[in-house]
């Protein structure tokens, strides 16, 4: 097994593809922070009664209250960029046909599923990684005004930043792992949230037409937005998401392993 990994990881850090999704995230996140930088950086001019002159003025930027908040909608934007990582690296062994040789050497299906698995998670937690440091590193150093006030959903905002890369991962690794074909991967990792949330919305709307009470934001429940429970006041909302999220992570984990015990499904 450690065999496979270590030849997993080789490939990854020869892989021009995982190069090439990491500096297009970290451009992503220069924009964002250029982008709050610029518009934090704005003063307004305030007379002084003092020295009878007009200074220039900026408002603090709440580091513990934005900086968290940022990084969660960075990682919406980014995660994109993991699914084409993801249906490259999950079907490459497919489409040269290397997954022979592989199983050649004695490499069974769930030493494959594992080693692949393992090491695209990992490349993603590291994209991610970069990127977050990136981020509050330029946030700290473009920033004129800084204020460290605490944050009452920090926590929980945390949390969210660490636990939704694995089930955003083991949701298109399974997609990936349906049929291990790029193009289908991306469409359906694209394709699934939009056509989920579209219907969502549509329910929505009919319930609140009929006079339904206490509709809740369906949405939420949502593999991509399923953080905003996390982060709603609601106490019964935060359960829910912890509720959901191990559903869903071993929901799609067992559904992935399954899919490797069988070559291409559809």
């Amino acid at each position: 097994m450690k065999r496979i990994i270590v030849f997993e990881f080789k490939k990854l850090f020869k892989s021009v593809p995982f190069y090439v999704i990491l500096g297009i995230c970290l451009i992503i996140t220069l924009l964002n922070v250029s982008i709050v930088s610029i518009v934090q950086n704005i003063g307004y001019q305030v007379f002084d009664d003092t020295t009878k002159k007009y200074v220039t003025v900026y408002n603090d930027y709440q580091m513990l209250k934005n900086v968290s908040s940022g990084i969660i909608s960075l990682i919406s934007m980014i995660s994109l960029l993991w699914l084409i990582f993801i249906a490259i690296f999950n079907s490459e062994d497919y489409r040269f046909d290397t997954i022979k040789t592989i199983k050649g050497r004695g490499f069974n299906n769930t030493n494959t599923y594992l080693a692949k698995y393992v090491v695209s998670l990992v490349a993603i937690l590291l994209i991610t990684a970069i990127c977050i440091l990136l981020y509050v590193a330029g946030l700290n150093l473009l920033i004129k005004n800084k204020a460290f006030e605490p944050n009452d959903n920090l926590g929980f905002e945390i949390i969210g930043i660490i636990l939704m890369p694995f089930l955003i991962h083991a949701f298109y690794y399974f997609l990936t792992s349906l049929k291990h074909t790029i193009a289908l991967g991306i469409v359906l990792g694209i394709a699934i949230p939009s056509v989920a949330s579209l219907f969502l919305v549509i329910i929505t709307a009919v319930l609140s037409a009929n006079h339904v009470q206490n509709v809740p934001t369906l949405t939420n429940y949502l593999i991509d937005d399923l953080s905003s429970l996390l982060l709603s006041e609601n106490k019964s909302e935060r359960i829910q998401f912890f509720a959901f999220y191990i559903i869903y992570l071993v929901s799609l984990d067992a559904g992935s392993y399954f899919l490797s015990l069988r070559k291409n499904i559809i």
